[in-house]
């Protein structure tokens, strides 16, 4: 998904309906939602003894 996303990012960069500035803090939202999904799938994973 987060590569759907940033080719999706980068297509609206390209068609001028993004500018620079957003779509760095757009890439860093979707960045950080990925890191926040890994830590929440490990913390299942602890809590129901799975590894």
């Amino acid at each position: 998904m987060e590569r759907k996303l940033r080719k999706q990012h980068i297509l609206r960069l390209n068609e001028g309906l993004c500018t620079g500035q957003a779509g760095i803090v757009y890439v860093d939202i979707v960045s950080n939602l990925e890191r926040i999904g890994d830590h929440a799938v490990n913390i299942a994973e602890a809590v129901l003894g799975e590894e």
